[in-house]
């Protein structure tokens, strides 16, 4: 099989750099409204109060009731992974209300069940042509849950629905097309460009699949940076960063820990993004992860 993105990071960089990608580094002020954070937390009570004058806040001052809360987490917890017990380590403790995962498989499938089924009583788990998928966990019901493959990359989308508060809200968990450089420098600019048009079509191809009248939550590994063509089309199809709203870290917060020649390259991408009234309160990346991406963790009302 070629090597992936994670095999070939080195050349990668050599593309990022040239397109202003590299580390993550995000400039664009996108307009926003997405929520994520951290565990089933209640709204920030420190939040600032409607001013004096004012007798009655109005609903959208008002901060959201706990009742509205729940909380995603999304981690690629990598195929090659020889410590599959900590990775389910990291996500038991992050004790998210849904769980996307990517890259998993037979082997790991059967130890991350083991360790959170007792948490999370609600598990899908599904191996794509490449060998390895996506695994969506759950403390509500998964309700119409399908794994579909790309129609144009490698990997694939889980797609479902869960009942959150009363309301029924869909989620996507994504590992979109890694980029493959050809060789050389030429090769690897023809490997990014052939790439950011698969990722296009596959954000294409799974944004299809959602309904647009119902709130969404579109998670996982982007394989791409956010200053991005392919990260562009996601905000172009209604979704927000959850980043770019609520108590988040810095945009160009890293959530893969690759290297160059030796030498640290972190650049984010893996991402939360949220549509149909979803709203991020916080968002925080975990850090000393049992991988080679650090798992996103988003709290949305």
């Amino acid at each position: 099989m070629p090597r992936t993105f994670h095999q070939t990071l080195p050349f990668l960089a050599v593309v990022m750099l040239l397109v202003g990608c590299a580390s993550g580094a995000d400039h664009r002020q996108v307009p926003s409204s997405g929520p994520r954070a951290s565990a089933s937390a209640p709204p920030d009570p420190g939040a600032p109060s409607p001013a004096a004058s004012s007798t009655t806040p109005s609903a959208s001052s008002r901060p959201p009731d706990e009742g509205s809360v729940f909380s995603v987490l999304t981690y690629n917890v990598y195929v090659g992974n020889d410590d599959v017990v900590g990775a389910a380590r990291v996500v038991r403790e992050a004790d998210a209300t849904v769980v996307c995962l990517q890259e998993t498989f037979g082997a790991s499938q059967q130890v991350l069940r083991a360790e959170l089924a007792s948490a999370y009583p609600h598990i899908a788990f599904y191996v794509g042509k490449v060998g390895n998928g996506p695994g969506v966990l759950s403390k509500v019901p998964l309700v119409d849950g399908r794994y579909v493959p790309s129609s144009h990359g490698y990997n694939g989308y889980w797609v479902g629905k869960l009942t959150l508060h009363g309301r029924q809200v869909q989620l996507a968990n994504v590992h979109l097309h890694p980029t493959v450089p050809l060789g050389g420098l030429r090769g690897a600019l023809r490997g990014w460009a052939d790439a950011e048009a698969i990722r296009a079509a596959e954000i294409d191809e799974v944004v299809a699949l959602l309904d647009p009248a119902l709130p969404a939550v579109l998670a996982g590994d982007f394989n791409t940076p956010s200053s991005s063509a392919s990260y562009d089309r996601v905000i172009h199809h209604g979704f927000t960063d959850a980043f770019r709203e609520g108590d988040a870290p810095p945009r160009g917060t890293p959530t893969f820990r690759g290297k160059l020649r030796g030498l640290p390259l972190p650049v984010r991408i893996d991402y939360v993004f949220l549509r149909g009234g979803l709203h991020a309160l916080r968002s925080r990346v975990i850090e000393g992860s049992a991988s080679d991406h650090l798992p996103v963790h988003t709290t949305v009302h």
